[in-house]
């Protein structure tokens, strides 16, 4: 299948002019990085640049530079663990960057380098942009627990599109499934557990609002109960 024509006219023009930050907010289960790999095939047989990266932790199926979809499609990559990794690895021709697994981009033992990754993460994509570069991040924009997952929110409010995913709720059935519910022995990890854990299916699935269940997260009753006794 060939690149739309306007999505083709848009990138073919992008030299020079305004770039564009597409985000591809998802959960997990919902086709993020098929819809990315997808992507990359159609822009090469369009003869159109591409450069491919994500975070190094994720070595599931065929390795850290393979862009690897839960239904089996790949495509070649580039893996760096710091945006500036990043850039410094795009070529002058370049004309759209993939960017999966964003939310990796963070450390959750330790705030300030939290925050550097993010404004790094930030500035990066914002440099490619005002490069005159198409820029397609995938990610999930909420962590096991139903929060904001690292840089997610500040580049789902930096985009220009947004394109929102949702997966079967594994619980229910519904097609909202729109979080990740992490699993530890089958049964729903409690708010305290690590925030980053790569894996699976033994490890996660995906469930809709209702079902998502996470033991011992803060609940609006409890906070509301505080705030009113102040």
């Amino acid at each position: 299948m060939a690149v739309p024509k306007a999505e083709r006219n848009h990138v073919e023009n992008l030299r020079g002019k305004d770039g564009k930050l597409r985000v591809i907010d998802a959960s997990m289960y919902s086709g993020k990085t098929e819809r990315l790999i997808t992507m990359a095939k159609r822009f090469e047989r369009s003869g159109i640049p591409i450069q491919a990266f994500k975070h190094p932790i994720d070595d599931r199926y065929n390795g850290p530079t393979t862009l690897n979809s839960h239904s089996g499609l790949s495509h070649p990559c580039e893996a760096y663990a710091h945006p500036f990794e990043v850039y410094q690895h795009i070529k002058p021709e370049t004309l759209v960057v993939l960017w999966d697994e964003a939310q990796f981009y963070t450390d959750p033992d330790d705030p300030h380098k939290a925050h550097e990754l993010h404004q790094a993460m930030i500035l990066t994509v914002e440099q490619l942009v005002h490069e005159g570069r198409l820029v397609v991040i995938a990610g999930l924009g909420l962590d096991f627990k139903g929060e904001g997952f690292g840089p997610m929110p500040e580049l789902l409010a930096h985009a220009s599109q947004v394109e929102k995913l949702t997966a079967v709720c594994a619980q229910c059935g519904s097609l909202d499934a729109d979080r990740t519910q992490r699993l530890i022995e089958g049964q729903p990890a409690p708010y305290n557990s690590p925030l980053i854990v790569v894996g699976a299916q033994e490890n996660y699935e995906a469930r809709c609002r209702d079902c998502h269940d996470v033991p011992g997260a803060p609940s609006f009753h409890d906070l509301l109960a505080s705030f009113l006794e102040k």
